[in-house]
């Protein structure tokens, strides 16, 4: 199996030799001082097509949790939205990287730690020590990357694509039979037309720790995230309404109940 991380690496360096990265960059920064984009509707999906590329996880499977997990209507579409996070029920659909940032930061100031983080909704209290940085969890390369190899993880354990899609929420039936049936029903994502230099774009060079994946998920870990410079500000930014009622939020993922 390829190493994903390796793959996100190559990629990095591949853009930054051909300068495409580097100019898309320094035009975020020129015209928004951050790393955000006006059009972020399919960054996610992208997102999946990298990591598609060095994953056994069939990429069906990638864009059917990152809808069931992130999705919201954008301009009549239903999509993945990258800067999604979700605190114990309560939902926040930012507008870009920087404002869901800084959300997170305060969430966890604040000593929240149940707290489903970007495109594939990682809990943070459950894989936050897979990261060294709370960006590189919103990261939508790292928080797919970490996603992916956590199902060939889920699959190795289970020897089933169904049974990982189900832990993947919960191990305790009673909830993650009611997911699998919502993953059974999402519908696949149109056309995809977002540039791959986008989704680069986002990524900081921050990428989780594989090797925590394999450790012990029964208990929560004793994370030490570094806390990022943020510019001064609202850190709230925009609230948004709930999601789609497609989730149970009061359900913590990948706890035994």
């Amino acid at each position: 199996m390829k190493n994903i991380v390796d793959l996100i690496k190559s990629l990095i360096i591949w853009f930054e030799t051909t300068k495409i990265l580097g100019l898309f960059s320094s035009l975020i920064v020129l015209l928004s001082g951050s790393p955000s984009l006006a059009n972020a509707t399919n960054v996610c999906d992208k997102s999946i097509e990298l990591a598609a590329r060095s994953t056994t996880v069939p990429i069906d499977i990638l864009y059917k949790i990152a809808r069931l997990e992130s999705g919201r209507y954008v301009d009549g579409q239903f999509v993945s939205w990258p800067w999604s996070l979700n605190n114990a029920g309560e939902s926040y659909v930012l507008d870009n990287f920087e404002e869901s940032l800084e959300t997170l930061v305060s969430l966890r100031e604040s000593g929240e730690t149940n707290v489903d983080i970007g495109c594939m909704q990682l809990n943070l209290r459950w894989h936050g020590n897979a990261f060294d940085e709370l960006s590189a969890m919103l990261s939508p390369l790292g928080n797919v990357a970490y996603a992916s190899s956590y199902l060939e993880k889920l699959f190795a354990e289970t020897g089933s694509w169904e049974q990982a899609i189900k832990y993947y929420h919960s191990r305790n039936s009673k909830f993650n039979e009611v997911y699998f049936s919502k993953f059974q029903a999402m519908k696949l994502p149109s056309v995809l037309e977002t540039p791959i230099y986008e989704v680069v774009a986002y990524f900081d060079g921050n990428l989780p720790n594989m090797t925590n994946l394999f450790s012990n998920q029964s208990t929560p870990k004793n994370y030490n995230i570094k806390k990022p410079v943020l510019n001064t500000g609202s850190l709230y930014g925009k609230r948004s309404a709930s999601f789609e009622n497609i989730r149970d939020f009061s359900v913590a993922p990948l706890v035994e109940m």
